[in-house]
């Protein structure tokens, strides 16, 4: 008997525990760890808002805030929770928000854990696709590796859109384009990509000619829709041909797809560059310097 009612009392004990952990507020901290002196906790600040902070020892040093607890994530590296990334005899800590009314942006949060020396090193920001780390010339030094989707949507749908893959490396205090990593020869198969570009456009040519018997006019609309008729191809080529090195033919390519008596090249030219130059890794693309040491050519 007394067995007995110590079970019945064990079962009453376990469900008064019960009905104290349904009164606690769920995800209140859903995510906390140390490294040395520093800890990182994540959890819901408000019902409309989560938050990611950084505390060294009791003080509050760094926040980040997002609607969604799926929106503020740790990067682990290697299955650690901090890495040093950039080999400078500190630990690392990489945060990522994401922001969706910013044109699905991604941005990652670089941060220094030096022991007496906390700083956010840099942030680096994407469109539609998250950055991964690569090692790409193995000296144990990670690069940041982007997806540049400066045409997304540019008179193309989405899918159909290119986008160059850039590998960013730690110089002057931030991250920027390993030019030398990211050149190659040149392609060899430009002229058949420009007849099959050319010969598209010429079929456009044919058909608006038979449906408009008249001067076809291409240049009216708005930029980023007037191209549709244009191969995605084409500009797909140009931005190769920019961001492996190898910018001197650009123009000349563009001029072996253009099909003559079709207006509007130079226009589409001026259009292209100007949609380029939305990319923050632009002034060093378009200024990149062929004939120097970075530019060495992949096999």
């Amino acid at each position: 008997m007394k067995k007995w009612i110590s079970f019945m009392g064990f079962l009453a004990l376990m469900f008064h525990f019960s009905q104290l952990l349904a009164q606690v507020k769920p995800n209140t901290d859903t995510l906390k760890f140390t490294y040395k002196r520093y800890t990182l906790k994540k959890y819901q600040y408000n019902p409309q808002e989560w938050r990611m902070e950084i505390y060294q020892e009791a003080q509050k040093i760094y926040a980040l805030d997002a609607p969604k607890a799926g929106h503020l994530q740790f990067v682990s590296v290697n299955n650690l929770t901090s890495y040093d990334i950039d080999q400078d005899g500190h630990a690392n800590l990489i945060l990522q928000k994401y922001s969706p009314q910013e044109g699905e942006a991604i941005t990652w949060y670089i941060l220094s854990l030096e022991a007496n020396h906390f700083k956010e090193i840099t942030q680096v920001k994407t469109l539609y696709d998250t950055p991964w780390l690569a090692d790409y010339d193995k000296d144990g030094v990670f690069e940041i590796v982007v997806k540049d989707y400066t045409f997304a949507y540019w008179n193309a749908a989405f899918l159909d859109a290119p986008y160059q893959t850039v590998p960013l490396k730690m110089s002057g205090g931030g991250y920027q384009p390993a030019l030398g990593l990211m050149k190659k020869k040149l392609p060899n198969d430009l002229s058949q990509r420009a007849n099959k570009i050319r010969e598209a456009m010429l079929h456009f040519y044919q058909k608006a000619k038979n449906t408009y018997p008249y001067e076809v006019n291409v240049l009216g609309g708005e930029v980023h829709q007037r191209w549709g008729f244009i191969p995605p191809d084409l500009w797909a080529t140009l931005l190769e041909l920019y961001y492996t090195g190898n910018a001197s033919v650009a123009k000349d390519f563009l001029e072996q797809s253009w099909y003559e008596n079709l207006e509007g090249r130079e226009a589409f030219w001026q259009d292209f560059q100007k949609q380029a130059a939305k990319s923050p890794y632009w002034r060093y693309i378009s200024t990149w310097d062929t004939n120097s040491e970075q530019a060495g050519a992949e096999e």
